[in-house]
Protein backbone atom coordinates (compact mmCIF):
# COMPACT_ATOMS: atom_id res chain seq x y z
CA UNK A 1 0.00 0.00 0.00
CA UNK A 2 2.74 2.56 0.91
CA UNK A 3 4.24 2.03 -2.58
CA UNK A 4 1.36 4.24 -4.28
CA UNK A 5 1.78 7.38 -2.49
CA UNK A 6 5.40 7.04 -3.58
CA UNK A 7 4.66 6.32 -7.36
CA UNK A 8 2.48 9.43 -7.35
CA UNK A 9 5.32 12.01 -5.87
CA UNK A 10 7.53 10.08 -8.78
CA UNK A 11 5.28 10.96 -11.38
CA UNK A 12 4.25 14.44 -9.63
CA UNK A 13 7.95 15.38 -10.13
CA UNK A 14 8.37 14.08 -13.29
CA UNK A 15 5.01 16.25 -14.75
CA UNK A 16 6.90 19.12 -12.51
CA UNK A 17 10.15 18.78 -14.49
CA UNK A 18 8.45 18.51 -18.03
CA UNK A 19 6.23 21.36 -17.05
CA UNK A 20 9.45 24.09 -16.31
CA UNK A 21 11.29 22.15 -19.87
CA UNK A 22 8.31 22.85 -21.86
CA UNK A 23 8.09 26.49 -20.62
CA UNK A 24 11.99 27.12 -21.02
CA UNK A 25 12.92 25.45 -24.22
CA UNK A 26 9.66 25.55 -26.48
CA UNK A 27 7.99 29.22 -25.16
CA UNK A 28 11.43 30.62 -24.53
CA UNK A 29 10.37 32.12 -21.40
CA UNK A 30 12.96 33.55 -18.83
CA UNK A 31 12.09 30.79 -15.53
CA UNK A 32 15.21 30.59 -12.80
CA UNK A 33 16.35 28.08 -11.34
CA UNK A 34 14.06 25.71 -8.70
CA UNK A 35 11.37 27.81 -9.42
CA UNK A 36 8.02 25.71 -8.63
CA UNK A 37 4.73 26.97 -11.06
CA UNK A 38 1.59 25.16 -10.71
CA UNK A 39 0.81 23.08 -13.50
CA UNK A 40 -2.80 24.70 -13.46
CA UNK A 41 -1.11 28.09 -13.60
CA UNK A 42 -1.89 30.33 -16.51
CA UNK A 43 1.53 31.50 -17.98
CA UNK A 44 0.59 33.86 -21.54
CA UNK A 45 2.30 31.36 -23.95
CA UNK A 46 0.43 32.80 -27.27
CA UNK A 47 1.76 36.20 -28.03
CA UNK A 48 4.49 36.87 -26.51
CA UNK A 49 6.12 34.58 -24.49
CA UNK A 50 9.51 35.37 -24.26
CA UNK A 51 8.11 38.56 -22.46
CA UNK A 52 8.07 36.50 -19.21
CA UNK A 53 10.92 36.69 -16.63
CA UNK A 54 10.71 34.82 -13.33
CA UNK A 55 13.45 34.95 -11.11
CA UNK A 56 15.13 32.09 -8.61
CA UNK A 57 13.30 30.10 -5.71
CA UNK A 58 9.83 31.80 -7.21
CA UNK A 59 6.64 30.26 -6.57
CA UNK A 60 3.47 30.26 -8.45
CA UNK A 61 -0.14 28.60 -7.75
CA UNK A 62 -3.09 28.59 -10.07
CA UNK A 63 -2.43 32.30 -11.23
CA UNK A 64 -2.58 34.15 -14.69
CA UNK A 65 -0.12 35.78 -15.85
CA UNK A 66 0.33 37.78 -18.80
CA UNK A 67 3.06 39.46 -21.32
CA UNK A 68 0.33 41.03 -23.77
CA UNK A 69 -2.60 42.77 -23.86
CA UNK A 70 -4.87 41.39 -26.75
CA UNK A 71 -7.13 44.36 -26.81
CA UNK A 72 -4.47 47.27 -26.48
CA UNK A 73 -2.27 45.38 -28.98
CA UNK A 74 0.58 45.57 -26.51
CA UNK A 75 3.38 43.51 -25.62
CA UNK A 76 4.89 43.88 -22.81
CA UNK A 77 7.39 42.09 -20.49
CA UNK A 78 6.26 41.01 -16.87
CA UNK A 79 9.07 40.42 -14.36
CA UNK A 80 8.64 38.41 -11.46
CA UNK A 81 11.73 38.95 -9.10
CA UNK A 82 13.72 36.11 -7.17
CA UNK A 83 12.24 34.71 -3.84
CA UNK A 84 8.36 35.68 -4.93
CA UNK A 85 5.16 33.93 -3.90
CA UNK A 86 2.10 34.19 -6.15
CA UNK A 87 -1.21 32.96 -4.64
CA UNK A 88 -3.95 30.86 -6.15
CA UNK A 89 -6.50 33.02 -9.24
CA UNK A 90 -4.22 36.12 -9.12
CA UNK A 91 -4.08 38.30 -12.44
CA UNK A 92 -0.54 40.05 -12.98
CA UNK A 93 -1.00 41.89 -16.15
CA UNK A 94 1.39 42.76 -18.98
CA UNK A 95 4.20 45.22 -18.71
CA UNK A 96 4.54 44.63 -14.55
CA UNK A 97 7.63 44.56 -12.41
CA UNK A 98 7.50 42.48 -9.24
CA UNK A 99 10.17 42.98 -7.07
CA UNK A 100 12.46 40.24 -4.80
CA UNK A 101 10.42 38.71 -2.07
CA UNK A 102 6.72 40.09 -2.81
CA UNK A 103 3.78 38.62 -1.80
CA UNK A 104 0.66 38.41 -4.16
CA UNK A 105 -2.18 37.09 -2.45
CA UNK A 106 -4.96 34.95 -3.20
CA UNK A 107 -7.05 36.77 -5.92
CA UNK A 108 -5.04 39.63 -6.77
CA UNK A 109 -5.07 41.62 -9.52
CA UNK A 110 -1.95 43.09 -9.86
CA UNK A 111 -2.19 46.24 -12.65
CA UNK A 112 0.85 48.00 -11.01
CA UNK A 113 4.49 47.11 -10.12
CA UNK A 114 5.35 46.03 -7.16
CA UNK A 115 8.21 46.98 -4.58
CA UNK A 116 10.58 44.41 -3.45
CA UNK A 117 8.82 42.82 -0.52
CA UNK A 118 5.55 44.06 -0.47
CA UNK A 119 2.64 42.13 0.83
CA UNK A 120 -0.44 43.39 -2.25
CA UNK A 121 -3.93 42.13 -1.73
CA UNK A 122 -7.64 43.25 -3.27
CA UNK A 123 -9.19 44.15 -7.20
CA UNK A 124 -7.46 46.18 -8.13
CA UNK A 125 -4.08 44.77 -6.25
CA UNK A 126 -2.77 47.39 -3.22
CA UNK A 127 0.29 46.95 -1.28
CA UNK A 128 -0.99 46.56 2.54
CA UNK A 129 2.60 45.95 3.96
CA UNK A 130 5.72 44.93 3.85
CA UNK A 131 7.10 40.84 4.85
CA UNK A 132 9.66 42.37 6.79
CA UNK A 133 11.05 45.92 7.50
CA UNK A 134 14.15 47.64 5.89
CA UNK A 135 16.42 46.53 8.43
CA UNK A 136 15.52 42.87 8.12
CA UNK A 137 15.38 42.96 4.71
CA UNK A 138 19.08 44.27 4.32
CA UNK A 139 20.11 41.47 6.75
CA UNK A 140 18.06 38.97 4.84
CA UNK A 141 19.69 39.82 1.61
CA UNK A 142 23.22 39.34 3.16
CA UNK A 143 22.80 36.09 3.37
CA UNK A 144 20.77 35.69 -0.03
CA UNK A 145 22.31 37.74 -2.31
CA UNK A 146 25.44 38.70 -3.80
CA UNK A 147 26.29 42.90 -2.71
CA UNK A 148 26.01 44.15 -6.40
CA UNK A 149 22.09 42.29 -6.15
CA UNK A 150 21.15 44.26 -2.75
CA UNK A 151 18.81 47.03 -2.69
CA UNK A 152 20.17 49.78 -0.81
CA UNK A 153 18.50 51.01 2.34
CA UNK A 154 17.33 54.22 1.93
CA UNK A 155 15.36 53.20 -1.04
CA UNK A 156 14.09 50.08 1.37
CA UNK A 157 13.13 53.14 3.78
CA UNK A 158 11.54 55.30 1.12
CA UNK A 159 9.08 51.88 -0.45
CA UNK A 160 8.07 51.24 3.16
CA UNK A 161 6.98 54.84 4.01
CA UNK A 162 5.89 55.85 0.85
CA UNK A 163 3.72 52.32 0.51
CA UNK A 164 3.01 51.56 4.16
CA UNK A 165 3.65 53.94 6.97
CA UNK A 166 2.08 56.95 4.82
CA UNK A 167 -1.12 54.81 4.13
CA UNK A 168 -1.76 52.97 7.61
CA UNK A 169 -5.25 54.20 8.20
CA UNK A 170 -6.23 53.84 4.54
CA UNK A 171 -4.97 50.18 4.94
CA UNK A 172 -7.15 49.83 8.23
CA UNK A 173 -10.26 50.54 6.22
CA UNK A 174 -9.16 48.47 3.18
CA UNK A 175 -8.65 45.89 5.50
CA UNK A 176 -11.91 45.64 7.47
Amino acid sequence: MAIIPKIRFKIYLFLRKITLWKLRTIYGMHIGKAVRINRRANIDHTVNPQGIYIGDYTGISDATIMAHDGVKGIKADTVIGKRCHIGYAAFINCGIHIGNGATIAAGAVVIKNVPPYAVVVGNPGKVVGFSMTPEEIVEYEKQHYPEEERIPLEKLQRNYKKYFLDRKEEIKNLLR
